[in-house]
């Protein structure tokens, strides 16, 4: 399985909206926790395009769900928060770089990776 790590150095809300819509749909954001859930939940409100989304356990229409417990098991995995997890297809990393490198570290062992700087 392939990791990719996108590297977000200018921290703008429209890299991750962009990465979202040409994803489309059966999406999982994991979040670090309610709150962090809760964030990302306004930054799709509050963006320029509509993105439905529902936090916890989501009804199946949910096109994006954001949760902070057990991932769900979804065609796209999108690790936003600070926790090495099982399957995630993408790392956001905005913040924290030391943890995501280990992240990367701990993946590299089982995983191809690949990474995308985003200024």
């Amino acid at each position: 399985m392939m990791i990719t790590f996108y590297i977000d150095k200018s921290q703008k809300t429209h890299h991750f909206i962009q990465l979202l819509l040409e994803l489309k749909d059966d999406i999982y954001i994991h979040c670090n926790d309610e709150a962090h859930a809760q964030k990302i939940n306004n930054l799709l409100w509050e963006s320029n395009h509509f993105i439905p989304n529902q936090i916890g356990k989501p009804k199946y229409d949910a096109i994006t769900a954001i949760g902070y417990g057990k991932p769900l098991a979804r065609t796209h995995i999108i690790n936003v928060s600070d926790q090495i997890l099982d399957m995630p297809h993408i790392e956001w990393v905005t913040q924290n770089l030391e943890e995501a490198r280990s992240r990367y570290k701990h993946y590299k062992k089982q995983h191809q990776l690949s990474s995308k700087t985003l200024d």
